[in-house]
């Protein structure tokens, strides 16, 4: 007879769920398993009565068997096909690989014959740890070491009829958590996309140990970063949104795109709470404000007009403590040393508090406003005929807004009493800014209101589920458009 070998039948059949007749839902679960194996007599399947000898080990050759022997006298092998039931005891599998080593024996004549190689064992013996189970039967996880995995297909959880490789369905308040339990100075957590390398090219989450920041970062060199809602859908942010502050420090920006390369009106548009539009960039580059505009200096600055492609040029804002209009023109006065400037007709609508400036132009005479403002128009007299005169009037807007929203020239600091809006011009550190001081009023506001949001701790001892689901709505929503 030749010398038998012992080959995996498609692969090795723990049959501990499939051949035991175990109530599994009332019975403690024991360490035995079923193991059922093909014995080969050379080229075909061996017959008749084998002893046989089992060992575990974990390592596919080589050193110590960490179970066993189990012995197995006057095997009956039919057709190549034998079954045992192998008990290596507890703490046995816990998750590492595992490997059997056989040997073989007819009948008690000589010592036993060891196989090679050894045939690793599939994850099904720990199943013998289950506390309970309700349905025998074969589970679709299997163990790579203390890894576990599954290949087959979709997995859905809630759900019977999974889209995407893992496909999560729930009517509950939180659908998904993420959770570090350690020490706040090292908890870091995120959601990883890798290439088929691997490389990491992408994450959301806390990336950075101890980090207060959610982060969304897309590593790959020029990458970008792209939210598309729905057509007609908006992007909500609902609190302090910041741009940059990460090195390289001076490469940061808000880029705001018009993808259809037409003109399709606003870029970037902000409403307050009633839902009107309070700032708005346009496509062409205009910025409409529906408030005061609140600013340190101001100016204009273009290509140069006689070195466009050399120069700019800058002009500064001209400041008032009122809400002043300024006009002015020319006028020519009659033979007689008169003149009538002729203003819009909405001019008295708008203005009110008029004063005057003239200037005689190309000779020496006299002018004088000769009749103030009536009826939109005001006239000048010279001393002598044909006189040209410069003239500039201004007036004071008392429209529905301007009367409503009067800025105060001189007002005392209440809250942002002393800080200052350009602390480093007065020698003072950044924390002494009025932003900054604004910032930490916004996360004290943010923590109340955390902690106001917070579970209700109920008597028994539990948590009150608090609904969530719905959105706080900002005292500004930003929406970016096109």
């Amino acid at each position: 007879m030749t010398r038998p070998t012992i080959v995996k039948r498609a692969a090795i059949l723990l049959l501990l769920l499939s051949t035991l007749d175990y109530q599994l839902s009332t019975q403690a679960q024991g360490t035995a398993f079923t193991y059922q194996g093909q014995l080969k007599d050379g080229p075909g399947p061996a017959n008749g009565s084998y002893d046989l000898t089992l060992s575990l080990f974990g390592v596919s050759s080589g050193g110590s068997a960490v179970g066993g022997p189990v012995i197995h006298l006057a095997t009956p092998v039919t057709n190549g096909l034998f079954t045992v039931s192998l008990d290596f005891g507890t703490g046995k599998f816990t998750g590492l690989p595992r490997w059997l080593e056989m040997g073989v024996r007819t009948n008690g004549s000589g010592s036993f014959a060891t196989l090679n190689p050894r045939q690793p064992l599939t994850p099904a013996p720990y199943a013998i740890y289950a506390a309970s189970a309700g349905v025998g039967g074969g589970s679709p996880w299997l163990l790579n070491g203390s890894n576990t995995f599954y290949n087959g297909g979709r997995v859905g959880i809630g759900t019977a009829t999974p889209a995407t490789p893992l496909h999560i369905a729930s009517d509950a308040e939180s659908v998904m958590v993420l959770q570090d339990t350690g020490p706040a100075s090292t908890q870091s957590g995120y959601l990883g996309f890798w290439n088929a390398t691997p490389t990491e090219t992408a994450w959301v989450g806390f990336g950075t140990p101890g980090s207060p920041h959610f982060s969304m970062v897309n590593a790959r060199s020029l990458g970008d970063i792209v939210l598309t809602p729905g057509q007609g859908g908006h992007i909500f942010l609902s609190e302090e949104v910041k741009v940059g502050g990460a090195p390289p420090v001076g490469t940061s920006e808000l880029f705001l795109l018009d993808n259809v390369g037409e003109n399709w009106g606003t870029i970037l548009r902000v409403q307050g709470n009633a839902g009107g539009t309070v700032f708005r960039v346009d496509n062409d580059g205009d910025v409409i404000v529906a408030g005061n505009l609140t600013k340190g200096g101001g100016s204009f600055k273009i290509d140069h007009p006689l070195e466009p492609a050399d120069k700019y040029l800058s002009h500064s804002f001209v400041e008032s403590p009122d809400m002043m209009n300024i006009y002015n023109g020319n006028v020519i006065t009659d033979a007689k040393g008169n003149a009538a400037v002729t203003l819009p007709d909405w001019f008295g609508a708008l203005n009110r508090d008029f004063r005057y400036q003239l200037t005689v132009i190309g000779q020496f005479a006299q002018a004088i406003v000769s009749k103030e403002v009536s009826g939109n128009q005001f006239s000048i007299q010279t001393d002598k005929p044909n006189v040209k005169v410069s003239w500039q009037i201004t007036g004071i807007r008392q429209d529905a807004y301007a009367n409503a929203h009067r800025i105060p020239v001189e007002e005392l600091k209440t809250k942002e009493r002393g800080f200052y809006l350009h602390p480093a011009l007065f020698g003072q550190p950044g924390e002494k800014g009025v932003e900054w001081a604004h910032r930490q009023e916004m996360t004290n506001e943010i923590k109340e209101q955390q902690r106001l949001n917070a579970p209700e701790k109920v008597a028994a001892g539990g948590t009150k589920k608090t609904d969530r689901r719905q959105p706080l709505l900002p005292p500004l929503q930003t929406v970016i458009a096109n």
